[in-house]
């Protein structure tokens, strides 16, 4: 990263006229979770000039190349796209994530730095702006960080925004310590089960109830109202069966069943789970029901069957465990627990703190 030739550049940069480093928003300055997933957004603002400092456009990739966010008070480097299980402190990269969220208190109002770029700098059209974005590991908790930026021109000569150069300018971010969610910390809930569709065939006497269960984030602070963008679970039983349960004292001439779903994030869906197998039990027949009713939330589905004249199915599960994922990255993670103690039980969603 970072290293370039003569060769790399247009004939016709050679120095700097202008240099900023901005927020994306009125102050520049913003907390960050440090979990080593939140990625805050900042602009790069650069006029580059020719040998005679007339203003000249140039490439955003040829900037990058001779581009460094430094430590504002020291000069020191920010260490450059590493991974969270990597050893660092404070990072950033040029790609985003699904966590470039800001903490900001909720009554703060957010702007485009375009538009700031608009009002400050006017007519300066040939004016690039580049965006990075910075990010901390939990070592890196209740720090605050000043940060500027570094460019090495062609012409050999360093222009920097850091604490007395000539286009001194910072952002700053304060750390906070990252959200773990648990159970036990009461800031995740099950919500209570949720009737969908209840529905008798005659002529087969096949019967099925379905139930929803949403599981959400129960924390609201001064950044807001907290809610899931992520859900990554340790297996591949997402959106078909992973706990099959046969009913206790079915009634006679049937066997009924509890069959638990989880299901991807996304927008509310009907979909199929019939003619196919839940584990080792056969569903002969159409089955279409309504999933993720509340946005920002996991959905489980629990299915009670009652089906005619069929030998029972021993109770069959996964276990799979889960990671849920805020807004900006703050994370937990969950066993699904499999729990075949009676029929109330078989019914219902059970998650565990890990």
């Amino acid at each position: 990263m970072n290293n370039f030739h003569d060769n790399d550049q247009p004939s016709s940069w050679y120095g700097l006229s202008e240099l900023k480093i901005k927020l994306r928003q009125i102050s520049n300055e913003s907390d960050i979770f440090a979990n080593g997933r939140n990625r805050v957004a900042v602009d790069i603002y650069i006029q580059g000039t020719d040998s005679e400092n007339r203003q000249v456009l140039v490439p955003d990739n040829t900037f990058w190349m001779h581009t460094w966010l430094i430590d504002y008070n020291t000069g020191e480097k920010l260490s450059w796209n590493r991974n969270e299980e990597d050893d660092f402190t404070w990072c950033y990269t040029y790609e985003p994530n699904e966590f470039t969220k800001t903490p900001k208190p909720a009554i703060a109002s957010e702007i485009s730095s375009f538009t700031n770029n608009k009002e400050e700098y006017g007519d300066a059209l040939n004016l690039s702006r580049l965006t990075c974005y910075v990010y901390c590991s939990p070592e890196a908790v209740n720090e605050t960080k000043q940060i500027a930026v570094l460019v090495v021109a062609p012409n050999e000569h360093e222009y920097s925004s850091g604490y007395g150069k000539v286009y001194d300018s910072f952002i700053q971010l304060n750390s906070k310590a990252e959200t773990i969610y648990k159970f036990s910390n009461k800031n995740i809930a099950i919500g209570k089960e949720k009737l969908i569709n209840d529905f008798y065939d005659k002529k087969t006497r096949f019967k099925w109830r379905q139930y929803n269960v949403s599981v959400a984030l129960n924390l609201e602070d001064k950044y807001g109202k907290r809610y899931i963008v992520k859900l990554e679970p340790d297996d591949d039983y997402v959106n078909i069966a992973h706990q099959l349960y046969h009913e206790d004292r079915p009634f006679e001439g049937y066997s009924g069943y509890y069959a638990h779903f989880l299901w991807s994030l996304g927008k509310f869906k009907t979909v199929s789970i019939g003619k196919t197998h839940w584990f080792d039990l056969p569903i002969d027949y159409d089955l279409f029901i309504d999933i993720r009713e509340e946005p920002n939330t996991i959905c489980f589905t629990v299915m009670s069957v009652t089906i005619p004249n069929y030998p029972i199915v021993q109770d069959q599960w996964i276990d799979l465990t889960i990671n849920i994922y805020d807004q900006y990255g703050n994370s937990g993670t969950f066993l699904i627990e499999p729990r075949n103690d009676n029929n109330e039980e078989k019914s219902k969603v059970h998650l565990k703190d890990i």
